[in-house]
């Protein structure tokens, strides 16, 4: 009877280390999932911002060449 017990006790351990186990995998998987969306949607927001950022950057520099211009023909009217 004891012996029948012991097992009983040794296979719910068992049972109880493998449900663990899978728990585990599970929540690592989900968290590597996380990871790697996470980094794409970073990638993808910071490349669109980067590109948003050069159009902007473009401009500013059209924008200071016009003024520059003005300064040159006001310049050279006096």
């Amino acid at each position: 009877m004891i012996i029948i017990t012991i097992i009983i006790i040794i296979i719910i351990f068992i049972i109880i280390i493998i449900i663990n186990i899978i728990i585990l995998i599970l929540i690592i998987i989900i968290t590597i999932i996380i990871i790697i969306t996470t980094i794409i949607i970073i990638s993808s927001s910071s490349s669109s911002s980067s590109s948003s950022s050069s159009s902007s950057s473009r401009d500013f520099h059209l924008a200071t060449k016009r003024v520059v211009s003005k300064l040159d023909d006001r310049a050279s009217f006096a």
